[in-house]
């Protein structure tokens, strides 16, 4: 099972390394989009580079460093991406502000993204710096994974990620901390990466515990969404009244509360489980 286990990982990682260079290259694909996805690649890689064994990861540090560094250069562009998705989102389901504040709002919102956007990619050239770490990977992480001789112990690092999701679990019952909740969906995420490799295509599947798992995550990542969202347009360049901004926070707040009832719930049934019992799960799949 070690074996096949350290097989799947390598294909797995070039994968995601081929896809990222593709990704980089497609003159066809919006670069909102690019940013995105190639931010999701990068999370799954991080989550994937965990599971090589220690003897590893010192090489392996070489690489997700500078992963982790370029992913963090990516967030203000995915983030004016969501705002924009948000706000969309508030005037539909909410009506927002009146029909002119809303407007000039998100022609602000747009404004940000277009600059943050061309910020990354026409000045910093961050797809240059991208496809050099994604070669960096192909001719040097990548045959060093195959020609090395190890085990992978998917099982002992899913107990272990397992567990710190859980401590992370109980840090947040004693309130709402907007931060805590993203700790938690950071951890349960590479949790979630983690167990596609040992039940790959799961995720999809109604009622297996990896769907429950990304639905969490997901979940949790609209809360946060919502509190960056409300962090930004509180900025001083965004002009909004104090009571415009008391009325939106309110908005966002209503639309959380509706989500954290399910989320808690949801929380609170996953978190029933064991370690034992969440890989006895997976096994099953």
């Amino acid at each position: 099972m070690e074996e096949a286990h350290k097989k799947e990982l390598i294909a797995a990682i070039q994968i995601q390394l081929q896809k990222v260079t593709e990704l980089c290259g497609a003159d066809d694909v919006p670069p909102e989009i690019k940013v995105h996805e190639i931010r999701k690649s990068f999370k799954r890689q991080s989550a994937l580079l965990k599971l090589f064994p220690a003897e590893l990861q010192s090489e392996v540090d070489k690489f997700r460093k500078p992963l982790r560094i370029i992913a963090r250069r990516l967030t203000l562009g995915r983030e004016s991406t969501v705002n924009l998705q948000l706000l969309d989102r508030l005037v539909a389901e909410t009506g927002g502000l009146d029909e002119s504040s809303n407007a000039i709002l998100k022609a602000k919102l747009i404004q940000t993204n277009d600059e943050s956007l061309d910020e990354l990619i026409a000045k910093e050239k961050v797809l240059d710096d991208i496809l050099r770490l994604m070669s960096d990977g192909q001719e040097t992480l990548l045959p060093l994974s195959i020609s090395t001789d190890y085990f992978v112990f998917v099982f002992d690092e899913l107990r272990a990620t397992f567990q710190k999701s859980k401590d992370w679990y109980r840090l947040i019952a004693s309130g709402y901390d907007a931060e805590l909740y993203h700790n938690l969906r950071k951890q349960m995420k590479t949790l979630w990466y983690q167990s596609e490799l040992e039940a790959p295509g799961q995720t999809e599947v109604p009622g297996t515990v990896l769907e429950k798992l990304h639905y969490i995550t997901d979940q949790l990542g609209d809360d946060h969404d919502w509190y960056i969202f409300i962090k930004e347009i509180s900025r001083e360049m965004y002009a909004l009244s104090i009571d415009d901004i008391r009325k939106m926070k309110q908005l966002v707040r209503d639309t959380q509360d509706l989500n954290l009832l399910s989320l808690h719930q949801n929380l609170a049934d996953f978190f029933s489980l064991s370690g034992e019992e969440y890989i006895e799960l997976l096994r099953r799949l």
